[in-house]
């Protein structure tokens, strides 16, 4: 009997060991010959997911990952690739299978270790990931078109719908539908804005993602330290969308002057423009609702401030009145009460053409401010301290800088009178040469009379200007005289032949 019970165990010893060596064999022969799913051939990508599977500790066991397992249950070295199926199930051979459900990649590296060194003592087992699996998730709602991402262990839902999502889609309320039916739902711009990760989760196989349109939009601009695009939640409003969304105001915000533009719901009619304080909310803590698709504008302080013009010879923002001269543009300049016409001039004086005529500008007034227009000389202005010329500016005025024109007029008793390019330091003998000199049948004793453009006389021996208009009068006695001795003589001679005839 005693015999009957070893021979039994012997046979069963034998025969164990050859189960074992028949499937070392195979996992053997698998690893020779390069045939395990997955092998060596792996792509720039999936290197990357592999790096990035094994470092970061967050990466959960997925469908279609190979793990790479190796031990030593003698002699030789085993190595068997593992793949995890589409239930989630981990297949070992003779080692037993068991779920990876709902664990990390560390958790089911040390279930593997474990379950082999329990099997094989000693055998020193090693995991590692070979390639991480890839799985689709249909993704509908507010999208462009319904659309299948391929995503794989580490994609986020951020991710799955960057890009294709419409103009009106809700990212404060993604809907992610699990495999068992359970939905929830997450806030993207909590994730995006604040860095809450649990509002941007892992997707995970058999998810589905369902955008839904966004209830409330408005826009956000001006001075805030975050303009653009916000959908708003419900009850939030004027104050939350500029603090929590923009920021906060910027230092230089006129809280006291917000604009909403209001879209009228009903289609064609016009939009409303409304105005919010501020201050005067935050001091009686009313809240100001939104509505979706209002444009709400923070205006900087100098917006509202007074504004005067200058004009002409500029670099402009705003071109002039149709039919004025090729080049003469407007330019705004905002400033505050008190500020001197000196002050305005320093500030914009980049602006300036070299073309204009500093010395020759107008101040032109409003009805409102006496409607007068002044005279004054800017060059004194912007490169000496005159303060006897220098004058406060008024809301409206219109500074203009007119062109100086590079010519002088030569007229009257010339032989080719007409303009003549100014030439600086000289005087009048030289327009007079270039006009051919003077006409001595009509003009005697050279007596010019000299004129800048504004009309004032100037001396022989002042250098001319451009501009200027230099004119010889006809005083010749001769040149009146001629005309009326051969009227005379010819009265004369009609007179004495009508008396040589009546004799």
């Amino acid at each position: 009997m005693l015999r009957d019970n070893t021979t039994r165990t012997t046979r069963s010893t034998i025969l164990a060991a050859l189960m074992f060596l028949l499937c070392v064999g195979l996992c053997v022969s698998q690893d020779a010959s390069g045939a395990a799913p997955g092998a060596d051939s792996q792509d720039a990508s999936q290197l990357r997911r592999v790096t990035l599977a094994t470092t970061d500790p967050a990466y959960p066991a997925t469908p279609g990952d190979i793990y790479r397992v190796r031990f030593m249950p003698g002699s030789q070295t085993v190595s068997l690739d593992v793949v995890v199926q589409s239930d989630l199930t981990v297949e070992l051979g003779v080692v037993g299978s068991f779920s990876a459900r709902n664990m990390l990649y560390s958790e089911l590296r040390a279930e593997i270790r474990r379950r082999i060194n329990a099997a094989y003592p000693g055998s020193q087992p090693t995991v590692q990931i070979h390639a991480t699996g890839l799985f689709q998730v249909p993704v509908t709602g507010e999208v462009s078109g319904a659309y299948r991402y391929e995503a794989w262990g580490l994609s986020r839902l951020s991710q799955v719908i960057s890009g294709r999502t419409t103009d009106r889609a809700s990212l404060r309320a993604v809907e992610v539908i699990s495999s068992d039916g359970s939905s929830s739902r997450y806030d993207l711009f909590r994730a995006q804005r604040f860095g809450e990760q649990d509002q941007d989760p892992l997707i995970r196989p058999g998810d589905q993602v369902v955008l839904h349109r966004a209830e409330r939009i408005v826009t956000l601009g001006g001075e805030v330290q975050r303009s653009g695009r916000y959908e708003l939640l419900a009850g939030e409003d004027l104050e939350e969308l500029i603090h929590r969304y923009g920021d906060g105001p910027t230092p230089a915000a006129d809280l006291e002057q917000t604009r909403i533009i209001r879209t009228d719901p009903q289609p064609g009619e016009p939009s409303r423009t409304l105005q919010a304080d501020l201050k005067d909310l935050a001091r009686r803590d009313q809240p100001f609702p939104l509505e979706d698709g209002d444009q709400v504008t923070l205006f900087a302080k100098d917006a509202f401030l007074p504004v005067a013009f200058f004009e002409g010879a500029v670099q402009g923002t705003q071109e002039s009145d149709p039919g004025t001269q090729p080049g003469y543009a407007r330019y705004p300049h905002r400033f505050r009460p008190g500020t001197l016409l000196s002050q305005a001039v320093r500030a914009t004086a980049d602006r300036f053409l070299p073309s204009a005529d500093l010395s020759r500008a107008y101040v032109m007034r409003t009805m409102a401010q006496g409607g007068e227009v002044i005279t004054v000389n800017l060059e004194e202005l912007l490169y000496q301290r005159t303060p006897a010329a220098d004058m406060e500016l008024k809301t409206g005025d219109r500074i203009v800088l007119p062109f100086r024109q590079n010519f002088v007029i030569v007229s009257g008793a010339v032989h080719a009178p007409g303009r003549y390019p100014y030439v600086p330091g000289r005087t009048y003998e030289y327009y007079m040469a270039q006009a051919g000199g003077t006409d001595r049948n009509r003009h005697m004793g050279d007596r010019p009379k000299i004129r800048t453009v504004d009309g004032s006389r100037r001396n022989k021996s002042d250098e001319i200007q451009p501009e200027d208009t230099i004119h010889f009068s006809t005083n010749s006695v001769f040149f009146f005289v001629g005309p009326i001795a051969t009227i005379v003589s010819t009265a004369t001679s009609i007179v004495l032949l009508y008396l040589n005839l009546s004799d």
